[in-house]
């Protein structure tokens, strides 16, 4: 069971590595994987900041009621309000970042995990806020993401939000 679910998660995993953390990705493929509308899923950005010091932000991804085998998404950015301190890494080969920026002041993140993980957090980078209108600028968006059987979530079923406490 664990082989086949592996080997579904390839062609969206090879996608994501090849391509999706790159600046401008293109689809890798010659058909998409059939897509689900449940579970919910939502990239949510999280911080304990105050304003001219350093502070870190994570992008967490959860899932309402499923385990999520694979994701690909993008943090934005304002580089007018926010300075990135120390760029973020990959943790392992399954949970990847691209640390250098985008032309849009995005970083990019993927990852995937053959048995399914219910939330994960994504990305962590150390950043100062430079102004307090800045969190207004931060936003997490998720490209795609698979349950852990390798079937795409709808787009519909994917939220973002931003939780950062500014004190």
């Amino acid at each position: 069971m664990t082989q086949g679910i592996t080997m579904r998660l390839i062609p969206l995993l090879c996608g994501m590595t090849l391509s999706g953390c790159a600046d401008g990705a293109a689809s890798v493929g010659s058909a998409p994987p059939p897509t689900i509308s449940s579970p919910s899923v939502v990239a949510r950005v999280e911080g304990d900041c105050v304003t001219n010091e350093p502070c870190e932000l994570r992008v967490i991804v959860s899932s309402s009621g499923g385990a999520i085998g694979a994701y690909q998404g993008r943090l934005h950015l304002d580089p007018h309000t926010v300075r990135i301190v120390t760029r973020p890494t990959s943790r392992d080969a399954a949970h990847l970042v691209n640390g250098e920026l985008t032309e849009s002041y995005e970083l990019r993140f993927a990852g995937f995990s053959p048995a399914g993980e219910g939330r994960v957090e994504a990305v962590a980078v150390k950043v100062v806020l430079e102004q307090p209108d800045a969190l207004r600028s931060i936003r997490a968006a998720l490209d795609v993401v698979a349950d852990a059987a390798g079937t795409r979530i709808s787009p519909e079923s994917i939220q973002s939000e931003t939780r950062i406490q500014l004190r």
